[in-house]
């Protein structure tokens, strides 16, 4: 809206698009692609309604004008601006007050919710926001890493854990916003005066600290800063035995809060320091801290480094909660990551965070780990409100913001789900985590500039993390049809973390999905060495033979993998939905529709139980009339239950199979007609397919291509159960060379494929 508002007090001049974004996007550091983005959406908006010439037009090298005029109601005009770069602009009209027309009131909410979340989601990798001095409240904190002060050692494991600790604990003051630590940890070494600092994190205070640890010896120093006028507020040292460094954080917390005049929460105020509190084993402390540090660079082989370092803490000081909390955190992560599927790793950390809500049950962060395991089984309700109390006790914690905005999204709830995000990145502007989730929400509703960009940006922030390019190259290959690109976003995820079998798996796809089946060997290869049996592994081995011309052997693994495996297999449908197709495929050209019948029931009763149940009674008791009413069936199951439904003769199970996924496409896509991605254009072709409308389904299926389906295209369209009937289609036979012609374009960017394979898998 400010970006309308804008040209329209020019009157029609052209301005250039520096000068857009020096007057729309004031105080804030954002790239072209805002500007280009929210010029899209307006003329999408206001030319909707009449057809002719855009309201906005593009001048060439120049910059964009108005050209509709505007109809003052009330107050003075201003001058009419000199241009002499548009000479023929319409006559000056009074515009500092102007009536919007009934049909632009929609593009002024679109708007406005546009500025707000775009704000966010379409910002170079500079600083964030860089408000007035005037607005930056001084209860808004930042913590600098603290510096290690003991020469010739490598305690930055410890100073770093110290930091976080006292991150955690300020996030548990009421009053206060806490930048997160991922966020301040770009400023660590850094040369930059407390000032600036304080504008690019939007802060009116920052805490500085030092640690000199000597033996069983800590010594703390602090200094708040006022971020405005760079003077100190207060400063302190604090000198203790390694066994109650801890101790120290509460401390910090008490003056900051009496400094600011803010009142601590329950869990500090209860502590008034006049009680010495229960030391920690100081060898407990030093393993959780290590543990800390590995559970950031979060690859495999860290994070199984990191539950050891927890659990050794443990062995040292069972009553050590924090270290209870983060092991319990870290189990999780490990099923997260893909790192593990042993699905006791979720009762394993219940156990461990109950165990703290029992003694603690104000403890923040146990209440976001609970949280965690309750979304793992899929209890949307608990999982709310454990969060809903995790922020409650510690209102500037990130973490939970971002969960929270995941079971958003889950419920369908996305608008609510980006505003959660857009206030996790407030406190963490620079933190991967809330960036890449952030992105990850964007792409899900087809925002696919933002999402590029808050990608680039997380993997900026933590080049470590193989998790932020992965991501990149997900984005780049599926929504984008940027296989190349994609590819050397994988090659550089897989050289960050060579152990990870999934990345390992994508790299071998995107290969597969160039025809270049003698790069994707060693991938497979590496794939299955590092992840047997387990479903993105299986899914790369079924495309690989699938194209090596192995079909049989390739609908028999796939056959096996449905049957057996159902968690996480939607974690990555845009690889594992290949192995639907295949075994469906290939059971219903060889007259086996009924065994096809079996297999998706079988699979989908599997998905309903969340993937639990061990009873041998469970598919007895669930009926196919249970199934299609209440299962929560993704839809390219629900189709492929209906071709093969279709196939075997029952006619009517594939009717209501049909209605059941167009009733869960239409909810999940009715606010975001505009932005269906691939996957949804191909999930419509197929139901299309199977309901016998070739005409609707090869419109859909253009749709897809013109949407940048690419990736897996040799089984996605070639193979597909629901194309049989079209195959001989002239329209199918040409959309196919048109993805050949463009899949050949991608290839001919893939340079040195062999040397890059070595480089990441060495």
């Amino acid at each position: 809206m400010d970006l309308l508002v804008y040209l329209a007090t020019q009157q029609g001049a052209v301005v250039t698009a520096d000068d857009l974004i020096e007057h729309v996007w004031a105080g804030v550091s954002v790239t072209n692609d805002s500007l280009y983005f929210s010029i899209s959406q307006l003329r999408k908006a206001l030319d909707r309604e009449d057809g002719g010439a855009s309201h906005i037009e593009t001048i060439p090298k120049r910059g964009y004008r108005l050209t509709r005029p505007v109809e003052g109601i009330g107050g003075d005009a201003p001058e009419a601006k000199d241009s002499t770069a548009a000479p023929d602009r319409p006559p000056a009209a009074t515009v500092r007050q102007f009536r919007i027309p009934a049909l632009l009131w929609p593009v002024a909410a679109l708007a406005v919710i546009v500025t707000v979340a775009l704000a966010w989601m379409q910002r170079d990798p500079g600083p964030i926001v860089i408000p007035p001095r005037s607005v930056a409240p001084p209860n808004a904190v930042a913590v600098m890493p603290f510096i290690d002060l003991v020469p010739g050692t490598d305690y930055t494991y410890f100073s770093d854990g110290i930091t976080t600790e006292t991150i955690n604990r300020l996030a548990r003051v009421r009053g206060l916003q806490v930048v997160a630590r991922t966020s301040v940890e770009k400023y660590k070494d850094t040369e930059l005066d407390i000032i600036q600092i304080g504008r690019e994190l939007g802060v009116g205070t920052v805490l500085e600290g030092s640690v000199r640890k000597e033996g069983d010896r800590v010594r703390i120093s602090v200094q708040l800063i006022d971020a405005v006028t760079g003077f100190q507020v207060w400063s302190d040292t604090y000198e203790r035995e390694l066994s109650s460094v801890f101790e120290i954080q509460n401390d910090i917390s008490r003056h900051i809060a009496d400094s600011l005049q803010l009142t601590l929460n329950s869990v500090l105020a209860d502590t008034d320091g006049t009680e010495p509190q229960p030391a920690v084993n100081s060898g407990a402390i030093e393993a959780y801290l290590l543990g800390l540090e590995a559970f950031r660079t979060g690859s495999f082989e860290a994070l199984a480094e990191a539950v050891g370092r927890f659990e050794e803490a443990l062995r040292l000081d069972p009553a050590f909660k924090p270290a209870r909390v983060a092991l319990a955190d870290t189990k999780l992560m490990l099923l997260n990551t893909g790192a593990s599927y042993d699905r006791t790793l979720i009762d394993e950390a219940e156990s461990l965070v109950r165990d703290v809500l029992t003694a603690s049950p104000d403890d923040a962060a146990a209440h976001r780990v609970l949280a965690l395991v309750h979304q793992w089984r899929a209890d949307w309700v608990e999982a709310e409100t454990e969060l809903n109390r995790a922020l409650e006790l510690a209102p500037s914690d990130s973490q939970a913001m971002v969960q929270l905005a995941d079971i958003k999204s889950v419920l369908g709830e996305f608008d609510t789900a980006l505003q959660l995000l857009g206030r996790a990145v407030r406190f963490d502007p620079f933190g991967s985590g809330a960036l890449m989730k952030f992105g990850n929400a964007q792409q899900r509703v087809g925002l696919f500039a933002g999402a590029r960009e808050s990608f680039e940006r997380a993997r900026q922030s933590n080049p470590s993390n193989p998790n932020n390019a992965w991501m990149l190259g997900k984005l780049q290959v599926e929504d984008l049809g940027e296989l190349a690109e994609g590819l050397n976003s994988f090659l550089h995820s897989a050289e960050t973390d060579p152990k990870d079998y999934e990345i390992a798996a994508y790299v071998g796809m995107t290969y597969l999905s160039l025809d270049m089946l003698d790069a994707a060997e060693p991938w497979r290869r590496r794939a299955v060495e590092l992840g047997p049996d387990t479903v993105t592994t299986q899914a790369l081995e079924v495309a690989y033979l699938a194209q090596a011309g192995n079909e049989a052997h390739a609908a028999a693994l796939a056959q096996q993998a449905i049957a057996e495996r159902s968690m996480r297999f939607g974690a990555h449908s845009m690889i594992t939905g290949s192995m639907i197709i295949i075994a469906v495929n290939h059971l219903i050209e060889n007259g086996q529709a009924d065994e096809a019948v079996q297999l998706l029931e079988k699979t989908a009763r599997r998905a309903a139980d969340n993937g639990e149940s061990d009873n041998p009674d469970f598919d007895a008791r669930l009926s196919e009339e249970f199934l299609l009413a209440f299962a929560d069936i993704p839809r390219r199951r629900l189709v492929a239950l209906a071709a093969a439904y279709r196939a075997a003769g029952r006619q009517d199970l594939a009717a209501q199979a049909l209605q059941k996924a167009v009733v869960g496409r239409l909810g999940s896509l009715a606010a975001y007609r505009e932005n269906m991605r691939n996957e949804d254009y191909l999930v419509e072709a197929e139901a299309r397919a199977v309901e016998g409308d070739a005409d609707g389904a090869l419109e859909m299926l253009e749709a897809a291509v013109d949407a940048n389906l690419y990736f897996n295209w040799q089984i996605r369209l070639t193979r597909n159960y629901a194309f049989r009937a079209l195959r001989a289609d002239p329209r199918f036979v040409s959309l196919l060379e048109r993805v050949r012609l463009k899949v050949e374009a991608e290839k001919a960017m893939v340079t040195q494929p062999v040397t890059l394979i070595t480089t990441a898998l060495r």
